[in-house]
């Protein structure tokens, strides 16, 4: 089967632009949709050229999984837990709601963050200085995008992830110090390094500390995991935005910061209304833009039900 569809892919791509105009969309709109399904399902053998299935963990982020909504994509919620649908994003204030984001199932919540500001920039409204989120959206990259959208003003207030491996009781990246243009790393004792590699797997780089810089350091057992080899090196991630996450922890621990911080929950009686009474919950007709709509549909509604309130009880402020 996948061996036929990359056949057809092959076949039928070079003759799209001979099709009348008004065909043209629609057969490449089914060409890459066939092609997301065979390479995110399936990989090919370079040596037999024989085609098969990927292996669990391997496979697309974007798989598709019915014919009849092809843009809805399975949302995972625990090990044992998935939803098929798409991704809402909401970004409010106490009295309104200022952008609301559709995405497909499997978009990371990080990634929604950056297309709901954007339509508050599209629109002309200014973004706001200050947005406070949940964890999701406290790794480097969602932080830097807002940045980047906003043009400097928005900077997101949310707790920074843990990271740096599953023992927490050892010394991790965070506690690591990167100077010159991240080309030199200082460890917790004091000790220096310059020796830095790319590394192949996540975006960052890797500085190695050498078992002779370490030996008889006096913090051997807070740095190394329990057995390490006296002649062992020591590997240090520093992530690209690893100074992005250092200013960030900074702020969160300012009063400023804490104050923010505390006031996330402002958000959940929004969420829960858009979710129990405006239909937020399920997605009345197919595809991604019907399903923006809608959202969009629910979020006028909660404004002119919050505007009515305010001019009633003669609080007009926004």
């Amino acid at each position: 089967m996948a061996a036929t569809a990359d056949r057809v892919i092959t076949a039928v791509a070079p003759h799209i632009p001979s099709l009348p105009a008004p065909l043209q969309p629609p057969a490449q709109h089914l060409l890459t949709r066939l092609q997301t399904v065979l390479h995110g399902e399936c990989s090919v053998d370079p040596t037999t050229a024989q085609w098969g299935e990927r292996p669990a963990g391997t496979k697309g982020t974007f798989r598709m999984a019915s014919l009849r909504d092809p843009e809805a994509t399975f949302r995972t919620h625990g090990p044992h837990q998935s939803t098929f649908g798409y991704n809402a994003a909401i970004i409010a204030t106490p009295t309104r709601i200022r952008s609301m984001v559709a995405a497909t199932g499997s978009t990371p919540d990080a990634d929604t963050l950056a297309r709901a500001l954007t339509q508050q920039v599209e629109r002309g409204d200014p973004p706001p200085t200050y947005l406070i989120a949940d964890q999701a959206f406290g790794w480097g990259q969602p932080r830097t995008q807002a940045l980047a959208v906003t043009n400097g003003t928005t900077q997101v207030v949310a707790e920074v992830p843990t990271s740096g491996g599953r023992d927490h009781s050892r010394f991790g990246p965070a506690d690591f110090r990167v100077r010159d243009q991240d080309t030199r790393c200082i460890c917790p004792a004091g000790v220096q390094t310059e020796r830095r590699y790319r590394a192949k797997t996540g975006d960052g780089v890797l500085f190695r500390f050498l078992a002779s810089q370490c030996h008889g350091c006096a913090v051997w057992d807070a740095c190394r995991a329990p057995g390490t080899k006296p002649r062992a090196h020591r590997t240090v991630f520093i992530a690209t935005h690893y100074a992005t996450l250092r200013m960030a922890t900074t702020f969160n621990t300012s009063p400023e910061g804490q104050r923010l911080l505390a006031n996330r929950w402002w958000i959940e009686p929004t969420i829960a209304w858009v979710v129990r009474y405006a239909g937020g919950r399920r997605s009345r007709r197919v595809g991604q833009a019907a399903a923006q709509y809608q959202l969009w549909q629910a979020g006028a509604v909660i404004n002119l039900r919050r505007w009515l309130r305010r001019m009633t009880t003669g609080h007009g402020h926004s």
